[in-house]
């Protein structure tokens, strides 16, 4: 008689915002696909986003009370609180669960995951998503037994770690054609799409800019319809705005999933986060990356810049004001909803070069090398 399958428990720390839970979702998407005998648990934000999409994909996970990195010094004690609560309700989840390793993805959620982690003698693999990280992984390299990146690092010390590409959910590809994917989000599938996004947590810029652009010259939408992602809260004054100027529009808070978003799009005008660039790059989507302006580091621009050198993706400073964003924004995108040719020539050089598996790489190193720490 052949042994029983002993079952493989993974933990991933992470969250605060999409972009912090998807890499950690399209893992354990792997590890399921690889290995029926597999259990994960997320240590993750309190924010409501997180409860929302990991119990929407029916993820075990449990909310630790971690806050952002303090602003002022004012905010430095219950910083420092809640990461000590943190580390302490990480430490009893992960006793309990007893993970064979654990994945950190970044953000002031994945500190907490990462620190229990290591106290408790489990081994740790910090993947970074961004060409240059953020503060938490700049941290957490000090303690990490080994690190990946999705990307080249620009600086410093996770410069050493193994570039594996970035982890994308297999439900953000597109398997249907254009057609497809816009008639099944409602939209005509003949007229091209023009796709608007900020990502999960919205452009209050780009839903600003909208409406100006079409009170400005709708008529550069002439013959296009377009999806428009709101993030939230904002979704009534835009639809107005589309109707008030002739424009066919879909105007919703969220897509899920994403790939008929990007499947029924012609064209992007999007953030430029480390998850939707790879997105972009995945479906092949000709794009105008807006980084987001507040970023000290201006690391996204850092992740945008690959699609740019290949040609698949142009990109446009976000000055905040809808007045000013006419002159890049609008006027980046309105170029090309005018060029077919263009746009194919965008896509062909996205589509030659496709991103690598980030995800199957982790999946597989956690599977064939990890042992119990």
């Amino acid at each position: 008689m052949s042994a029983p399958m002993v079952a493989r428990r993974f933990a991933f720390a992470g969250g605060g915002s999409g972009g912090h839970l998807t890499p950690s979702l399209a893992i354990a998407e792997r590890l399921a696909e690889r290995s029926s005998k597999t259990s994960v648990l997320f240590l993750c934000s309190s924010r409501a986003v997180d409860a929302e999409v990991l119990s929407r994909h029916g993820a075990r996970f449990h909310a630790l009370p971690s806050v952002p990195a303090p602003r002022s010094p004012r905010q430095v004690v219950a910083f420092l609180r809640g990461q000590w609560r943190a580390i302490a309700e990480a430490t009893a989840q992960l006793r309990d669960f007893a993970p064979e390793a654990l994945v950190s993805v970044g953000g002031f959620a994945s500190a907490a995951g990462l620190l229990a982690a290591r106290r408790l003698g489990i081994r740790t693999i910090l993947f970074n998503l961004d060409a240059r990280p953020g503060r938490a992984n700049r941290v957490l390299s000090r303690f990490a037994d080994s690190m990946v990146s999705a990307v080249p690092v620009v600086t410093g010390r996770l410069g050493w770690a193994e570039v594996v590409g970035p982890p994308i959910r297999r439900e953000a590809v597109a398997s249907l054609d254009a057609a497809g994917c816009r008639q099944a989000i409602g939209l005509r599938p003949e007229l091209p799409v023009l796709l608007v996004t900020g990502a999960s947590q919205g452009s209050t810029s780009l839903n600003r800019l909208m409406p100006r652009w079409l009170r400005r010259d709708a008529s550069r939408l002439a013959g296009w319809q377009v999806l428009h992602l709101t993030g939230g809260g904002e979704e009534e004054m835009l639809r107005a705005a589309y109707a008030e100027a002739g424009v066919e529009a879909r105007v919703v808070a969220f897509q899920h999933p994403m790939s008929l978003a990007w499947g029924a799009a012609s064209l992007a005008i999007s953030r430029a986060g480390a998850n939707s660039v790879a997105e972009i790059h995945a479906n092949a989507v000709p794009s105008v990356l807006v980084p987001y302006p507040h970023h000290r580091d201006r690391h996204q621009w850092l992740n945008a810049a690959p699609l740019v050198e290949l040609g698949g993706a142009v990109v446009a400073e976000d000055r905040i004001d809808p007045d000013a964003n006419l002159a890049t924004i609008a006027d980046a995108a309105a170029w090309l909803l005018q060029d077919a040719a263009r746009r194919r020539r965008m896509t062909e050089v996205l589509r030659a070069r496709p991103p690598a598996d980030g995800a199957t790489a982790v999946a597989t190193r956690l599977l064939g090398k990890v042992g119990a720490g």
